[in-house]
Formats: C-alpha cells, structure tokens, sequence
C-alpha cells in the first residue's frame, strides 16, 4: 500500500493522545518516532509533464492536487472553468478522459485507493465523492460540521487515506482540524 502522511499523522496523534493521558502511549510514541527516523529518504525525481490540450478553447486551472495509478495514469484536480475538474493523461501529458463538470468550486485533493477507484475532497461543502475510474459516482459521504469561512473557503475536508482494513480516513482540516474514520 502506498505511504499515505496523512495517515501517519493520524497514527503520530492517537500516540500523543494516549501519551498525553498517561496510559502507555509514551513507549509507542518513542517506538513510532524511531521508526520513522530509520526509514530510508528515498530520491524525488521531477519529470515535467506537459499536458495537451484536447481540443481548442481548453484550458487548464491550477492544480490542486495529483494522483498516479498503478497503471502509470495521471489524475489531475484542477480549479480551472475551461476544462472538467478530474482530468486523466497518460504519461504523454494527452487527456485520455475528464469528468465533475460543476461539481466544485473548489476541489481539495484527489487520491486512488487500492481497487483503484478515484476520491476526491471538496473544501468548500466538506464532500468526500468516491468515483470509478472512468468517471461515475459510487459514493458521496457529507462530511458535516462546516464551518463558517473566517478568511477563505477552505473550511471543510482536505485530504483522504486508506487503511489495509478498508476503513478511510478524512482530514477535515483548516477549520475543523479533525480526523475522521
């Protein structure tokens, strides 16, 4: 399974949680911090990839958020008008399909779980949308609890992990500064 952080972080705050209350989690807390200090840093090679728009008129919005499937295909989550919102390229950078046409104002994240189905966080109404990989929706979970926007609209979910069990979990963050499983 794929090294998910957010996960981690989820792990590093049940540690401190139980540390922080004084029944045992101060030894699994230091056994969690040497294991990560002797995990290996591994090398982080950027390879540009230069999208092709398919057709005129297309445009690409900023990049929230990337993917990549096991199959080497790349998900883009793009805040842009001109073009949908989950855009999949080959490693050519040419558009193989997109799809969410109004569904956002403003995406979040998008990740691929293990069956290769695609998730995707909406910031401004706390919405997780679980979809297959061609673009149809399987799942819509309502976060809840949104907050009222102080500064921006990032109030609501941000990110998603998945556990080997099969249990997700959501960072409602910004705002919320919560986990949800």
């Amino acid at each position: 399974m794929p090294f998910s952080p957010i996960l981690c972080c989820f792990c590093l705050l049940v540690l401190v949680a139980q540390e922080n209350g004084g029944d045992g989690g101060a030894q699994q807390a230091a056994e969690l911090r040497a294991l990560a200090s002797r995990s290996p840093r591994l090398a982080l090679e950027s390879v540009p990839v230069k999208v092709q728009p398919p057709g005129p008129g297309w445009e690409l919005g900023m990049v929230s958020w990337i993917a990549v499937d096991r199959d080497g295909l790349i998900y883009l989550l793009q805040r842009g008008d001109k073009a949908d919102p989950i855009i999949v390229l080959d490693r050519e950078g040419r558009v193989l399909r997109s799809w969410g046409k109004g569904l956002y104002t403003m995406p979040h994240s998008i990740r691929i779980d293990a069956e290769g189905n695609v998730w995707t966080t909406y910031a401004a109404t706390s919405m997780v949308i679980k979809f297959t990989r061609q673009g149809k929706k399987l799942l819509q979970i309502p976060v809840g609890g949104q907050p009222v926007p102080s500064r921006n609209n990032f109030c609501g979910t941000t990110d998603s992990a998945f556990a080997p069990n099969g249990h997700i979990f959501i960072s409602d963050g910004y705002a919320n500064a919560r986990v949800l499983e």
